[in-house]
């Protein structure tokens, strides 16, 4: 009677361990990531980010806003350079 007891005792300990153990396993990672971002002037500023694994840029200020998917961090360097050598 003892024994039965002790396993009932040891079995409703692992289940609320179980349950709380829970929401930890199953929770999701961010959908959506900054990864950097820059200021331009006071009111303009341009951000990279990630959104389920894609890369966007997103250029934002009073005229607007503008987004670019960008395929590759290789991709945004030469965005990046050609923009700047015209």
């Amino acid at each position: 009677m003892v024994g039965a007891l002790a396993l009932a005792g040891l079995g409703t300990w692992v289940l609320k361990q179980r349950r709380l153990a829970l929401p930890g396993r199953f929770a999701q990672t961010p959908r959506l990531h900054v990864v950097q971002r820059v200021g331009l002037s006071a009111r303009s500023g341009v951000a990279l980010i990630e959104v389920d694994g894609r890369s966007f840029l997103v250029v934002h200020g009073d005229g607007g806003t503008r987004i670019r998917r960008v395929s590759s961090r290789a991709a945004l360097m030469a965005q990046a350079l050609k923009g700047q050598s015209s």
